[in-house]
């Protein structure tokens, strides 16, 4: 017989474990029949399911998640509850996925589909669809399917005719499904547990964020260092070397008009008049924060850019000479290198400015993720204008310390957003996000603090994303162990399959001698 099987890629053995059979699917089964094309569905529940070839799940389950419906009259063809569905036409992987009819009901299906009925006195349905789903998901079908230009088919006289099914005693069958159910049962619940993961993760992550801003992770420190510098003695240091840096470059831009002597003196004198200190910060209305701790905002405490692209139409505005970051590259990371460069007569004729190693940035436009997400820039490079630049590194807090605040505020800093057809944040938006100062030596301790806690974490999401993508290959090794005869133990007691076919002729021989009787009686 197996001169005439497609043996070709099949997963076992030709030789058989003890007591059981090898024979083409037409033998052991009652009817194969495809489905009918559904001309018009409707999605308002009216006339009777329709079943489509993704309604067969990746796990050779029946999924009536997305249903489509067509009139109880289109045809008289059906499947009803304990009938095996087979995906006849679909990509190559999907051809084979096969799942059994579960609950009452009847449904109609796609003519992509065809249904095996067995007689359940001689084979386990549940059995036979696991069977065809596994060699499904081992590529068997893959290489006996015809090919189509976007589709593959395999026709219902080679699934009749030449598919191969490996058959147990039915005692055996019904104990090996019995034992696949159990087993992955528990690899379902293994799988939503580890799919759960990503989520806890990042509520943990959340409440690390939270506890260092609350000052929670740096309570025994500030009881271990009473006497360190305050908060507000570290702005007011940051304020006056700012105001310098201001006058600093004020002075350069005099002097390079040309200006000396009294001159630049009088001119320099009404400059440093027109400096605007950062309004006081009212913190009324605010959470109150630990001793040593204050309020304050970005733009009291940084200078925020907002950046720029040069003219797509001028290519020699782009070339190999400044990086320049895009909105895409900001997505909670060191930029260490960008996709783009512009010249320096780009970076010349264009509002970007270079910013140093350190700077913080933080991305402003967009409906997705992108909004809200920030980036430390690790290299000196402009950005473009859907993002904004913190300069962090011009002040003596760590760059670390504004990121994880970002990203402990994420929802908030996208929730404050402006804009009408697509909300955005703007500069005055940026330099009036409010944070919680730590004293220097403080802000250190947490950064450490926070980032050994996050790097466990991360290291817990990477082992479950890796046993996550292991465990598709459990329901694969069950299935395998299960045709192998190698997940239960075999009882000598049961009936052996050869008894089981012989029994299988015997009923195909009088059902085919009754129809002839039939036919015979209406012809007279």
């Amino acid at each position: 017989m197996s001169g005439s099987l497609l043996l070709q890629g099949y997963p076992f053995d030709e030789e058989v474990p003890d007591g059981w059979a090898m024979a083409p699917l037409g033998m052991i089964s009652e009817s194969i029949r495809p489905g009918f094309a559904s001309g018009e569905h409707n999605n308002e529940a009216e006339g009777i399911p329709h079943l489509r070839p993704m309604n067969i799940s990746s796990q050779g389950e029946i999924d009536l998640s997305d249903v489509r419906y067509v009139a109880s009259d289109k045809s008289s063809l059906r499947i009803e509850e304990g009938e095996v569905l087979f995906n006849n036409t679909n990509s190559p992987a999907w051809v084979g996925k096969s799942a059994v009819i579960r609950g009452s009901g009847e449904y109609a299906f796609s003519n992509h589909m065809t249904r095996l009925k067995v007689n359940d006195h001689f084979i386990d349905s549940d059995f036979i669809a696991r069977q065809l789903h596994y060699l499904s998901t081992s590529g068997y079908f893959q290489i006996h399917c015809k090919k189509h230009v976007n589709q593959a088919s395999i026709s219902s006289g080679v699934l009749e005719q030449s598919v191969p099914i490996l058959i147990p005693p039915l005692a055996e069958q019904k104990r090996i499904v019995a034992r696949i159910e159990q087993l992955q049962a528990h690899s379902r619940r293994a799988r939503a547990a580890l799919e759960s993961i990503p989520d806890l993760l990042e509520q943990l992550r959340q409440s690390i964020l939270a506890a260092a801003f609350r000052g929670d992770l740096t309570k025994k420190w500030r009881e271990q260092h009473p006497d360190v510098e305050p908060a507000s003695e570290l702005l007011k240091r940051i304020r006056t070397e700012r105001r310098k840096r201001w006058e600093a470059s004020e002075l350069e831009k005099l002097k390079a008009r040309g200006l000396t002597g009294n001159q630049l003196d009088a001119e320099f004198t009404k400059r440093r008049k027109q400096y605007q200190e950062p309004e006081p910060m009212d913190a009324l209305d605010l959470p109150d924060l630990p001793e040593g701790w204050c309020w304050t905002s970005m733009g009291d405490v940084f200078k925020v850019y907002v950046g720029a692209t040069p003219s797509r139409k001028k290519a020699e505005y782009w070339g190999n000479r400044h990086h320049w970051v895009s909105s895409g590259e900001v997505a909670w990371n060191r930029i260490t290198g960008t996709s783009e460069k512009i010249t320096a007569e780009g970076l010349a004729n264009t509002s970007t400015c270079l910013h140093p190693p350190g700077t913080v940035l933080l991305g402003m436009i967009g409906e997705g993720k992108t909004r809200g997400q920030a980036a430390i820039l690790e290299i000196e490079a402009c950005n473009n204008q859907n993002s904004a630049a913190i300069r962090v590194s011009e002040t003596p807090i760590p760059p670390e310390y504004i990121y994880r605040y970002l990203q402990y505020q994420y929802v908030q800093t996208r929730g404050g957003a402006m804009g009408n057809n697509q909300p955005a944040l703007n500069k005055s938006k940026v330099e009036s996000i409010l944070f919680p100062l730590m004293p220097l030596k403080e802000i250190e301790a947490a950064i450490e603090t926070v980032g050994a806690l996050l790097a466990s974490s991360d290291s817990v999401g990477v082992s479950a994303k890796e046993m996550l993508s292991r465990s598709s290959f459990l329901d694969q090794s069950i299935l395998s162990k299960a045709f192998r005869g190698e997940l239960v133990p075999q009882d000598p007691n049961d009936e052996p399959a050869s008894v089981l076919l012989d029994a299988i002729r015997q009923e195909k021989a009088r059902q085919t001698a009754a129809r002839k009787s039939n036919g015979k009686r209406k012809g007279k």
